[in-house]
């Protein structure tokens, strides 16, 4: 290699927090791939590209860097370092090494591997005469790292540092490697924060800017890129790293004893690994030693670390720099364990959570774990014990194991409790249930039992006053304690009490009766002295196994070495093992004896306390025990704000320091409502109480402090909609809010991170918040030449829009034409639609010399810009919905990243839910629904598609079912909601919709203040005024007075629908059918009158959520006599179903006449299959918009075998149709031919995406807020159907496999929510099982359904055979 002139310039001053624990005592440079440390592969690689002198900036661990490189090789490569006194940034830290720097140079990252020719990139740079060149790589995921797009003469584009999915706008990224003319540097101020990426290049996009790209290259910052970067050298992707031809990287001086093994690409530096030892794929540094049967996988185990024998390092996790895993010792998936941690033999840690600092190491959520000689040592012991006496009260009771070392170490935990006036009592000798029992026995705040592990290592157990480990915040608060002073009183001498064993067992004996059980001991010495003690007090005492418990055994396993455990079948069917359930049940006796009904227990206490405590006639109270978890608030973006659509970087407590106008979901009420997702992966589990706090500054919030409301712990299962009721928030400020839980299988939450939220500049004391529009840059899915000069761009799916040009020109060619369009004819896009509106825009567009990037302004359309139309706002600008465009007369290249579209519409999570089964046709019309409930959301309001957008009641009651499929998002319907009441549309049974509007937004979220507030709104749209003599509805007898029209806020007449178009109208021939199945409208209408027996039942349940209860009786009575006088006014008992209108004025009979009543539940008793047999005769004889109910009422009528049929048949009345056409989004009608001017951009056509998980997968709430859901699938011939549904307290996951021999449900159900579940009604004998265990299941009347009963939060597989 030819020796270069250039200098390079190292950054090295990272402190690689993502690496943590690998970075904690070594600097993120020196870390080794490959056993070479990360920046020796660089030096390698300046050398090799002719570069010899290089200057490094440095900032953590300088000193070890240097060091290092003081005293190994530099790869010929002379080093100066200049070190940061403060953080400069990466072009900050180039400009403090200005003076090393006398020509052109090269910047390169002193944490990334890579085999870029650098050399290349120079002649590039100089061919270019670039003034700065970004050396890039392609990555398939660009999130983390700068994009770059480059121009086809490599001069960049764009730059967008570490861009969200919506704002990629190419794969290839920043990989931190440059090539500067040395006049970069007049670019750079001096001695401050400047970064390459957000304070300079920006400023040179035009201006010599340039993108290089060739070769691998990996930033080694994170754990997952490390592996990857290790296992990528392993296999030869790295050029001038193929160190070894072999699977593994083993180091000359490794010593592997023979029965060890190491395999699956693992990387050995100089290390011990003992016989018996497995590594498999992971990363061991020098001085590591591995114990016998020791079992490490894809793991990183750091410098001098060991790994006892028979320790298990599972997946993921990080063992730090000289950590100790002791013998047995068990770190569970992705532990990451800091350094210099000892890890005892008994240790099982689930998790990361390792204190740091040099007393927190002995810290746990149990107590206190440590060596007496070097960390238990008096000082710290005594202090202990004074904060523990301040921490949890004055009366303690001290036990140890009865080993010398332990009675050692409890004297000088009491020692420094009694010095601060506390009264103790010295237990003596005893085992861990014994102190669980004594503590709670004697009164006392809190107990402490010491038990020896082994040489110096001890264990320091702190229970609570009922006898349970104290927890992990009473351990944290013991630690911060500490630090104070305390004032010292006389110590009094412990008292001593030695008749503990006697009460003990006497107890022990005593529970067992309530449990109806008998005492079970095992089969040893200890076993059988502990059976004639009890068999002595009268004991119903065996001796036997564990298994016995399934038997309603209490079972005692007295352990050689006088430890003990209790195991118990609870009444929920799950095994109970603690070794604290018998002191707490003796705690339960005597409390009740005492006269005590009410029995406080911890959250996290098993079910057969509370069952103990019921069998004695008390009640349950749970109170808070202490662990850690995590709440999420259901705004998880409400402290997001956007410029124009795209997501900021600034949140909403920055607002100030902006000075262009952003936008973000404005709180609009004066005392708003939270809702989070509880934590819990463990089955049952409820939430028992909650405590949230509000605070003006996110300083207080983040100490837990709320200064305008604190809720206290509040008692409760409530999740959602949790109302604020501090003083009244102001306009136009941020506000910040946490929350913890108490579960009653994880006990008490750590806080929630805290969530900030900013109130709008205007507050009432109720309205709807909701988000802003939001932009997406979408990229052609192809880009096809028709003709020279002419392409056609296809985006794959239409979408509302706004298109973005980067176009160069010579000057010779001044002006192109754009087209833009929603469908083909003939190869090209359409542009003639006829009557239809399906849209077509032509724009020519001027262009300037040079490359320069334009926006298409779409114009506006007197169609859909009226007065009842929804505007877009000033912020995102107009749009019109278009999937194709095609640019004539333009003759240079194309690239896709030169042609975006920005796609608006509200904010959506693609993941929020899923759906696949064993039909592809079902699968794709779901993809197609799903995708039309984001496509159509454009204006923030639900509307009615492109053509008007304006919102009516229909479109918004599919469009809010559709979307709570999809997404777990509630905001927009019931914005929607709130507009319509204002702004109500014409149709009859539309007025009446809104009653289901309302209940519906009430099952789904639990919130009653928008019923609440729109209670009076309400009322009159049950169209009670609307009553005839008769007692039957109608709008066409006169009866629609000025009085009543304004109640329901409309001016005009109102007029009844039935379906949409009707004959002869909207391009309909006199001659041509509409979509009402020939319906006879007379003056009493089946369809408005089963509409107006829908609201009042809706209307009833509205004011049972409010309290309301002279209008519950009132609602109920009214829909009661209502229902009999529908049936006898429509009913046609001759010919078993409905007509269209009284006998005296039709014979008719419709689909639509019969399907609302049979949706509604008017059928009478014993009718309901002559219905369906009628139904069926109608086909698909209704529009879109009908679908919904013909739908819902098949599934009611547990027809699913045809409603399957109907949801996936493919003539040209069904869904598939729409995709045959070439629409991606659900159509406004079946086909241009049933509606000729129809849209292809409407939402009301998307059913499915709320049939499939209302109906056919069966999930819908039962109660508000999806307290308890109904999982009732309704597959019929589907071979199996899989889906993640989304709801407010989390998705539900199941697994449906409809096999000839067995039917199989498997679901999951998020934590603090129950669920009915019904099986399907097998024909013949037939058994059912939940995980494995049988289950009593019952039929349930007059359906082909089995009730498998109610269950909690967990995961379940019924099985029916």
């Amino acid at each position: 290699m030819v020796e270069n002139r250039m200098k390079a310039v190292i950054m090295a001053g990272g402190e690689g927090t993502r690496l943590f624990p690998m970075t904690e005592r070594m600097p993120k440079p020196l870390v080794p791939v490959l056993n070479v440390p990360v920046m020796s592969h660089m030096l390698r690689l300046l050398y090799e590209n002719g570069i010899r002198e290089a200057a490094v900036t440095l900032k953590y661990r300088a000193y070890d860097i240097m060091n290092y490189y003081r005293t190994h090789d530099t790869s010929g490569v002379r080093l100066c370092f200049f070190t940061e006194e403060q953080p400069l940034g990466t072009a900050g830290g180039v400009k403090s090494a200005s003076d090393f720097l006398d020509s052109d140079f090269v910047v390169v990252s002193g944490d990334a591997v890579c085999d870029i020719p650098i050399a290349d990139a120079m002649r590039f740079h100089a061919e270019k005469h670039a003034r700065a060149t970004i050396v890039t790589a392609r990555k398939s995921v660009p999130l983390e790292l700068g994009g770059v797009v480059c121009h086809e003469n490599g001069e960049v584009a764009r730059f967008v540092e570490k861009p969200s999915w919506r704002r990629v706008l190419s794969d290839r990224v920043n990989t931190g490697i440059y090539v500067f003319s040395r006049d970069i540097l007049s670019e750079i101020p001096e001695g401050v924060f400047c970064d390459f990426s957000r304070d300079v290049f920006p400023k040179l996009i035009g201006r010599g800017l340039y993108g290089y790209a060739d070769g691998y290259w990996c930033d080694v910052g994170s754990l997952d890129a490390y592996y990857s970067c290790n296992r990528d050298a392993l296999e030869n992707k790295i050029r001038g790293m193929s160190f070894t031809p072999e699977e593994n990287f083993i180091h000359e001086d490794a010593a592997i004893a023979p029965g060890a093994c190491v395999r699956g690409a693992s990387v050995v530096g100089a290390v011990r690994i003992a016989s018996g030892a497995v590594v498999e794929a992971s990363v061991l540094m020098d001085g590591v030693r591995i114990g016998k049967d020791a079992v490490v996988r894809s793991s990183i185990v750091c410098r001098d670390a060991i790994v006892g024998e028979y320790a298990i390092i599972k997946r993921g996790s990080v063992i730090g720099e000289g950590s100790v895993i002791e013998n047995g010792a068990v770190l569970e998936t992705g532990t990451r364990i800091g350094a210099g941690k000892i890890i005892l033999s008994e240790d099982i840690i689930l998790d990361n959570r390792i204190f740091s600092g040099a007393e927190g190491d002995v810290f746990r959520d149990f107590g206190l774990a440590g060596n007496v000689k070097t960390e238990l040592v008096p000082s710290f012991l005594t202090r202990y014990g004074a904060a523990a006496v301040q921490t949890m009260g004055r009366k303690a009771v001290f036990f140890d194991d009865g080993t010398p070392s332990s009675d050692y170490v409890k004297n000088l935990i009491m020692s420094g409790a009694v010095s601060t006036g506390a009264v103790c009592t010295d237990g003596g000798e005893g085992f861990y249930p014994l102190a669980a029992f004594s503590v709670s026995h004697t009164g006392a705040d809190f107990g402490i039992y010491v038990k020896s592990m082994g040489g110096d290592l001890h264990k320091i157990y702190l229970l609570d006053a009922y006898g349970f480990p104290a927890g992990t915040p009473r351990s944290r608060r013991i630690a911060a304690a500490m630090k104070k002073e305390y004032e010292v009183s006389l110590p009094a001498d412990a008292a001593r009490e030695d008749d503990y064993y006697g009460d003990y067992l006497h107890y022990l004996v005593d529970n067992a009766k309530p449990l109806r059980g008998k005492l079970a001991v095992k089969d040893n010495a200890c076993g059988q002295a502990f059976y004639a003690a009890a068999s002595l007090l009268g004991a119903d005492c065996e001796v036997g196994t564990k298994s016995m418990a399934a038997d309603g055994y209490v079972f005692v396993d007295i352990s050689d070495d006088g430890e003990l455990e209790v195991s118990y079948r609870s009444g929920d069917g799950g095994y109970v093992m603690i070794d604290r359930w018998h002191a707490a049940a003796a705690l339960i006796k005597s409390k009740i004896a005492g006269g005590e009904n009410v029995i406080y227990l911890p959250v996290s206490a098993p079910h057969a306390l509370s069952e103990t405590v019921r069998t004695l006639g008390g009640l349950v109270k749970q109170y808070d025990t202490e662990t850690d978890a995590d709440s999420e608030s259901l705004a998880a973006a409400s402290g997001q704000t956007w410029q124009n659509g795209y997501a900021s970087n600034l949140p909403v407590w920055q607002l100030e320091e902006a000075i262009e106008p952003l936008q973000y979901a404005a709180i609009r009420s004066s005392h708003p409502a939270f809702s989070w997702i509880v934590p819990g992966e463990t089955g049952g589990t409820r939430q028992t109480a909650y405590r949230v706090i509000v605070a003006d500054n996110r300083e207080d919030a983040a100490s837990g402090r709320g200064n305008l409301w604190d809720s206290g712990v509040v008692g409760s299962d409530r999740s959602v909609a949790v109302r604020y009721a501090g003083e009244a928030l102001k306009p136009g400020k941020s506000y910040f809010w946490r929350v913890k839980t108490v579960t009653n299988t994880e006990g008490e939450s750590e806080w929630s991170e805290v969530k900030a939220f900013r109130t709008a500049d205007r507050l009432s004391e109720y309205e709807t918040a909701y988000y802003p529009q939001v932009k997406t840059m979408e990229f052609p899915v192809g880009i096809t030449e028709i003709r020279p000069g002419t392409r056609l761009v296809d985006f794959g799916k239409d979408a509302f829009g706004q298109l973005v040009l980067t176009l160069a020109s010579d000057g010779t060619r001044d002006s192109v034409v754009v087209h833009l369009g929603e469908c083909l004819e003939g190869g090209r896009i359409l542009r003639d639609p006829g009557k239809s509106t399906i849209r077509y825009h032509r724009y020519p567009l001027a262009l300037l010399k040079g490359t320069n990037t334009y926006r298409i302004k779409i114009k506006k359309d007197k169609r859909n810009t009226g007065s009842a139309a929804v505007l877009m706002p000033a912020y995102v600008g107009e749009v019109v919905p278009f999937r194709y465009c095609e640019i004539e007369g333009y003759e240079a290249p194309l690239s896709p990243a030169s042609v975006v579209r920005e796609t608006v519409h509200y904010p959506f999570d693609e993941t929020a839910s899923s759906f696949r089964c064993s039909n592809d046709t079902l699968n794709q019309i779901w993809e197609l629904c799903k995708y039309s409930v984001r496509a159509t959301s454009f204006s923030g309001i639900y509307v009615d598609g492109d053509r008007e957008r304006i919102p009516y009641e229909a479109d918004a009651l599919i469009n809010q079912l559709c979307h709570y499929g999809v997404d777990r998002e509630y905001a927009i319907a019931r914005r929607s909601h709130e507009y319509l009441l204002q702004h109500p549309t014409w149709p009859t049974e539309w007025i009446l919709q809104a009653l289901s509007i309302a209940w519906y937004d009430y099952l789904y979220t639990g919130d009653s203040r928008s019923l609440e507030s729109s209670y009076e709104l309400l009322k009159p749209r049950i169209l009670m005024a609307l009553r005839e003599k008769n007692g039957l509805i109608s709008t066409t007898t006169g009866l629609q007075t000025d009085d009543f029209l304004r109640s329901i806020r409309f001016k005009g007449q109102i007029r009844d629908i039935v379906d949409w178009p009707h004959t002869g109208i909207l391009g309909l021939g006199k001659k041509q059918g509409g979509e009402d199945d020939g319906f006879a409208f007379t003056d009493y209408n089946v369809v408005t009158n089963a509409w107006h027996y829908a609201a009042l039942k809706q209307m009833e349940g509205i004011a049972g959520a409010l309290g309301k209860q002279d209008d519950v009786a009132f609602y109920a009575s009214e829909s009661d006599v209502f229902k009999k006088r529908f049936i006898r006014s429509f009913f046609d008992v001759r010919k078993g179903y409905f007509t269209d209108g009284l006998a005296a004025d039709t014979d008719h009979a419709s689909l639509h006449g019969n399907m609302f009543p049979l949706a509604f539940d008017l059928v009478p008793a014993g009718k309901k299959q002559n219905v369906v047999d009628f139904i069926q005769t109608r086909g698909m004889a209704c529009s879109v918009y009908g679908s919904q109910f013909l739908m819902d009422a098949l599934y009611e009528a547990n027809d699913a075998e045809y409603a399957l049929h109907m949801l996936t048949k493919t003539d040209d009345r069904s869904w598939y149709n729409m995709i045959r056409v070439g629409s991606t989004i659900s159509l406004e009608a079946w086909d241009n031919k049933y509606k000729p001017n129809q849209d292809w951009n409407h939402a009301w056509g998307a059913a499915p995406a709320n049939i499939i998980p209302r109906r056919l997968m069966g999930v819908e709430p039962l109660t508000p807020g999806f307290g308890t859901a109904r999982i009732k699938p309704q597959l019929a011939s589907l071979e199996w159907a899989k889906a993640t549904i989304p709801t407010i307290r989390g998705a539900i996951r199941m697994e449906v496999e409809n096999k000839a021999d067995a039917y199989i449900l498997k679901v999951t159900i998020p934590a603090n929510m129950d669920a009915e579940v019904y099986l399907p009604l097998p024909s013949g004998k037939y058994t059912v099982t939940n995980n494995g265990a049988p289950v009593k299941v019952s039929r349930v009347k007059g359906e082909p359904f089995l009730y498998a009963g109610k269950i909690g939060s967990g995961s379940y597989t019924f099985v029916v055979n």
